[in-house]
């Protein structure tokens, strides 16, 4: 339940498509974000995870795989961190995954 992970009643996550920007490491810093902002105003958000997936695919030998991320968004870079809105978000990419299939199989 939503309420559970204090988000209020009745909450349904969006679906967002975009741009994230990402890159090796990311900082918990007010300014950094203010920055890369400034650089891409369109950005949907900052992280590092899709950086790892992105480098593997582009250094890959042979045939360079296409990429697709799909991203739960559980905390906004500031350190505050919650266990149980982090496996919500998890659940929440995997269902969009599923969906998008879903869709592109019909």
């Amino acid at each position: 339940k939503v309420e559970e992970l204090g988000l209020p009643e009745g909450h349904l996550p969006s679906i967002k498509y975009g741009l994230l920007v990402s890159g090796s490491s990311v900082v918990a810093s007010a300014q950094q974000v203010e920055e890369v902002l400034e650089r891409f105003p369109n950005a949907l958000g900052l992280e590092m995870e899709m950086f790892g997936v992105y480098t593997a695919a582009v250094t890959s030998l042979g045939r360079r795989p296409n990429v697709l991320g799909i991203k739960g968004v559980a905390d906004f870079g500031n350190g505050a961190k919650h266990k149980r809105l982090q496996a919500f978000a998890s659940v929440a990419a995997l269902r969009t995954l599923e969906a998008l299939l879903f869709q592109l199989q019909s």
